[in-house]
């Protein structure tokens, strides 16, 4: 019997919504991680970012969740596919089991 799982996924993260407002910081994210922002391709009107870099050409699009983690890697992907990956949590939700009382 076939059956689907998803686990969401843990960890600390630098992390910007490319949006209008964000633009600017989302493109000097990319430079940070050495990647080329090609102008003849990349709109701010569109909110539209196309980089290059070692590891080949990077689109992020209006709304797409632009990342590292804690050991500095960077991720490009939907706000849809996020958030079915990683969840928010509190710093000190570590909450012991507690027992409920009937």
């Amino acid at each position: 019997m076939k059956k689907k799982f998803r686990a969401k996924v843990s960890g600390v993260f630098d992390i910007v919504q490319l949006s209008d407002t964000t633009f600017s910081e989302v493109v000097e994210k990319l430079k940070e991680k050495d990647y080329q922002i090609d102008q003849q391709f990349t709109s701010r009107d569109e909110c539209y970012i196309e980089a290059y870099g070692d590891n080949g050409m990077r689109c992020v699009n209006r709304g797409d969740m632009v990342f590292t983690d804690e050991s500095g890697e960077l991720f490009i992907m939907s706000e849809k596919r996020f958030n079915s990956t990683y969840e928010e949590v509190e710093e000190d939700s570590k909450i012991p089991n507690q027992e409920v009382e009937q």
